[in-house]
């Protein structure tokens, strides 16, 4: 996935200020080629523990969902759908090969996607069309 401009300028600005701070340590200069950050060997313990402390992994149970680095992905393109993102580059993001996996296993619809998307899509009925601006009769009991 492309690097928002503000997050490479960021990781520009971090990079300068490790090699400011090696420099007063006596370190050598941080060269481009070197890491910006380092990702921990147990990234996937660290996601759970936050996930966690997040309060998003219930007590164990057989019907409680795991949480993992993987369902990160699965954030990114839930965000990416929701932000109209193009499926093509949904697919190139989460470096798929078929978009077939991309729309089968990331693309699926909730409930609250139809409630969303279908109001005002179609024209009203004349027949409704007509009571839209008043107020519907009271019901009886």
């Amino acid at each position: 996935m492309p690097l928002q401009p503000f997050v490479a300028q960021a990781l520009k600005e971090m990079r300068s200020r490790r090699s400011r701070a090696a420099v007063r340590r006596g370190d050598p200069v941080v060269m481009e080629t070197d890491p910006v950050f380092k990702v921990p060997r147990t990234i996937a313990e660290i996601v759970r523990k936050d996930a966690a402390f997040a309060g998003l992994i219930p007590q164990k149970s057989p019907t409680s969902k795991r949480v993992d680095f993987h369902a990160l992905r699965k954030s990114c393109a839930r965000i990416l759908i929701e932000l109209n993102v193009h499926p093509k580059v949904i697919q190139q993001v989460l470096r798929h090969s078929d978009i077939r996996l991309t729309m089968d296993l990331y693309g699926e619809l909730g409930e609250d996607d139809l409630f969303r998307e279908l109001p005002g899509t179609f024209p009203v009925p004349k027949m409704f069309a007509e009571t839209q601006g008043k107020s519907a009769p009271a019901a009886t009991a």
